[in-house]
Formats: C-alpha cells, sequence, structure tokens
C-alpha cells in the first residue's frame, strides 16, 4: 500500500474503531493502537499537516474506504486461497497458477484504486510533503533491498 493511500486511510484514525480498545487477549494487540490513531498521529506530525489538510484527507479516506476495504477483504481471501493451494497435498502447477493470478488481479485493482487516492490526495499536500512521502518511500525501498541483500545470511541458518 502507498504512503498516499496510507495516509488517506490512516489520517484521523479509522473512527469506526479510534473508541474501541484492543480486546483481551488480542492476537496484535500492536495493530489495534495503530488502528486507534497513533499511526494517523505520526503521520500528521510527521509530514506537518495543517487541520485544513486533515478535514481534506478525511473526505478522501471517508470516500474511499469501503472500496479499500472490500479490496483488500478480497486480496486477503485470494492469498489464503493461494496459500492452502501451495500447501496441498498434491502439487498441481496449474492451480497454483491459477490462484496467483487470482492475487494479482487483485493487486491490480487495489494499484489503480491507489492512483485514484492518489490522485485526490496529491492537491491536497504541498511540495514539501510530498518530497517528504518521496523520502519515506526510499527508505523503505532501501530496507527491502537490504532484506533481499542479506537473505539467508544469518548466522543461525549458515552451516
Amino acid at each position: 500500500m502507498g504512503i498516499g493511500l496510507a495516509a488517506v486511510l490512516a489520517v484521523g484514525g479509522w473512527s469506526a474503531y479510534r473508541t474501541q480498545a484492543a480486546p483481551a487477549g488480542a492476537a496484535f494487540p500492536s495493530a489495534a493502537a495503530h488502528v486507534n490513531g497513533i499511526f494517523a498521529r505520526r503521520i500528521v506530525e510527521k509530514l506537518g499537516l495543517s487541520d485544513d489538510q486533515v478535514v481534506a484527507l478525511k473526505k478522501v479516506r471517508n470516500a474511499e474506504k469501503d472500496t479499500v476495504i472490500a479490496k483488500l477483504s478480497e486480496l486477503h481471501q485470494a492469498r489464503k486461497q493461494l496459500r492452502s493451494t501451495i500447501q496441498s497435498e498434491k502439487y498441481d502447477e496449474a492451480a497454483v497458477r491459477s490462484a496467483s493470478r487470482k492475487v494479482a488481479a487483485v493487486e491490480s485493482d487495489l494499484a489503480v484504486e491507489r492512483a485514484k487516492i492518489y490522485a485526490k490526495v496529491a492537491p491536497v499536500l504541498t511540495d514539501a510533503q510530498r518530497a517528504k512521502i518521496r523520502d519515506f518511500e526510499a527508505s523503505a525501498d532501501q530496507n527491502v533491498e537490504w532484506l533481499l541483500k542479506n537473505i539467508g545470511s544469518h548466522p543461525a541458518l549458515n552451516d
């Protein structure tokens, strides 16, 4: 998910969940904290969003939230099906490719949705704020590149 979409979805938190605490024994209580606004506050702070910008971004979020949630749910189901297909007792390349195509199709739909949202978000942000987003993304890319370069290099995995 691009930072533009993340910003839209996070600014102000998900109002439906903001007032709810993490359920006792929640598998990922820190995820509930993010839903409750920690992530949103950090975005507002890091980008230096004005009150007017927050209001504008909330409008975009509210307009797109149902579509994004539906697509993310569809992606989750497609990934679960792919995992199940991969882990089935009998190897079936055609089935794996079919399940993988479903994941790719949903990811394609989400990319279109992200572009649509970014087209609405970008004009709300200043040039400096868009530059900060590019910097965040570049940093994330560097982290992934480092991980890819160092996969399997942990001493516990070496002979």
